[in-house]
C-alpha cells in the first residue's frame, strides 16, 4: 500500500512537466488513467470491446508460452457487485471513492456539496466496477479501451469470484503454436 501511494506521489509531482493536460488535483480517477496510459501499475485492469485487439494482446508475446482471452460481460460486474444497470458515468461518485481510495490522497475529494461526501462514505464500495474511460488518449480510442477499477482486495470481491457463470466472464486458452499465425 505504502509503494503505492508514493509511486502515486511521484507521478503527480513530476508528470507536471511531461503532460500536454494536467488532472485536477483531487480528481483521482483522471490522474490513474494517467498512470494507466503511461504503463504504470494502478487498480486499473484494461480490457477492450474489440476482439480483435484482445487476440493480439493475448498473442503479441511470448510464443513458448500459451496465451489467455479473457470475455467479460461489465454489466453483470456491476450488477452483481454493486447493483447498479449498465456502466457508471464518469461523475459516479461510487466510481470517484474507488479511485480516491486507491490513489489515498489525503484529501477529501469533491463530489459536489458536502452532505453528498458524507452520504458516500457510509456507502463504500468492496468490489471492482466496470467503466468506460473518456476519450483522454488516442491509443485508449484505437484500442477501444474498457477498464475495470479494483478496490483493496478482500475474500469473495475478485472479478473471478463475483462472476461464476461463463455468460458473465469467460476464459480463452491461444494456443503458444497458434500466436505467429494470429498475429499475421
Amino acid at each position: 500500500r505504502y509503494r503505492e501511494m508514493s509511486m502515486f506521489e511521484v507521478f503527480r509531482r513530476e508528470s507536471i512537466y511531461h503532460l500536454n493536460k494536467i488532472p485536477e488535483p483531487r480528481n483521482a480517477l483522471d490522474w490513474l488513467l494517467v498512470m494507466q496510459h503511461f504503463g504504470l501499475p494502478t487498480r486499473l485492469l484494461d480490457w477492450s470491446a474489440s476482439l480483435l485487439v484482445g487476440l493480439f494482446f493475448a498473442s503479441e508475446k511470448y510464443d513458448d508460452a500459451d496465451g489467455e482471452l479473457w470475455a467479460l460481460f461489465p454489466y453483470e460486474l456491476n450488477r452483481v457487485g454493486h447493483n447498479m444497470n449498465g456502466v457508471p458515468s464518469l461523475e459516479s461518485q461510487k466510481l470517484h471513492h474507488i479511485a480516491w481510495e486507491a490513489t489515498n490522497t489525503q484529501q477529501i475529494p469533491w463530489f459536489g456539496k458536502a452532505r453528498d461526501w458524507k452520504v458516500e462514505f457510509a456507502q463504500v464500495p468492496v468490489n471492482p466496477m466496470a467503466f468506460e474511460p473518456p476519450a483522454s488518449f488516442a491509443r485508449m480510442v484505437m484500442q477501444r479501451s474498457r477498464f475495470t477499477i479494483h478496490p483493496l482486495p478482500t475474500a469473495g470481491t475478485n472479478i473471478g469470484e463475483l462472476l461464476m457463470k461463463p455468460s458473465q466472464l469467460c476464459r480463452y486458452t491461444i494456443p503458444a503454436n497458434m500466436k505467429p499465425e494470429l498475429r499475421d
